[in-house]
C-alpha cells in the first residue's frame, strides 16, 4: 500500500513533511514520533504560501440569521481561540495569534506548564510577510493535482523526474503566456540582479 505524505510522516517513515497548518490537529492526535515545524529553506527571494479557510452562508439557506450569528462568533475572539486551539488554523486576529491558544495549543496546556506540538508555532506567523497568493485560474486545481500525482510517483515509485515533468506539461493547459502570468502572481518580486 502506497502511503500518502502525511501517513508516511506520522509513522516515522519520512523525515520531513511540507504541509500547511491544517495537518497539525491530525499529527497531534496520531503522530507516532515527536515532531515540530521549521521554516522552509530560502533562495534569493524568501517566499511561501499561506492557505486559508473560509466560512460562508449559502444564499438559499432558510436560517441565514442563525448562520450569520455563527459566523460572527467564529470570526470573533472566542471563536478564533477555539479554532486556534484545534490546531488547524492560523488566527487572523493578531491578539489570538500571539496568545497561548495558538502558540502553545491552548490556555490549559500553558497553565499545566507544557505546550502541544508544534513548539515552534510562531514559524507560521513569521512566514506571513513572505506569503504569496497561489494563482486563481480555472485550470490551477487540475494542474496542482497533476503535479502532485506525477511527482509522488517519481518520488515514491520510479524516481523518473524527467517523465514527471513531461507528464505535467502534457496534461496541463498552460501556454507560455499563462505560465509567465502564473509566475508573476506567485512571485511578484523581481529576483535581484535580473533584467526585465
Amino acid at each position: 500500500m502506497l502511503l500518502d505524505d502525511t501517513q508516511r510522516f506520522r509513522s516515522g517513515k519520512a523525515a520531513m513533511l511540507i504541509q500547511s497548518r491544517r495537518v497539525v490537529a491530525f499529527l497531534r492526535d496520531n503522530a507516532l514520533v515527536p515532531w515540530d515545524v521549521a521554516p522552509l529553506p530560502v533562495g534569493s527571494i524568501p517566499a511561501n504560501v499561506s492557505h486559508s479557510d473560509g466560512l460562508g452562508i449559502w444564499s438559499g439557506s432558510p436560517r441565514k440569521d442563525g448562520a450569520w450569528k455563527f459566523l460572527e462568533f467564529a470570526m470573533g475572539e472566542e471563536g478564533q481561540k477555539i479554532l486556534a486551539e484545534s490546531g488547524r488554523t492560523v488566527p487572523s486576529m493578531t491578539r489570538v495569534a500571539e496568545s497561548d491558544a495558538f502558540l502553545k495549543g491552548g490556555s490549559a496546556a500553558s497553565l499545566l506548564g507544557y505546550a502541544q506540538s508544534p513548539r515552534n508555532a510562531s514559524i507560521y506567523l513569521d512566514n506571513i510577510g513572505i506569503s504569496r497568493p497561489l494563482p486563481s485560474t480555472s485550470t490551477w486545481p487540475s494542474a496542482v493535482w497533476e503535479m502532485d500525482r506525477a511527482f509522488k510517483k517519481a518520488f515514491y515509485d520510479d524516481g523518473d523526474v524527467e517523465t514527471a515533468i513531461a507528464s505535467v506539461i502534457e496534461k496541463t493547459t498552460f501556454s507560455s503566456e499563462t505560465s509567465n502570468d502564473l509566475f508573476q502572481m506567485a512571485s511578484p518580486t523581481r529576483i535581484p540582479g535580473t533584467e526585465d
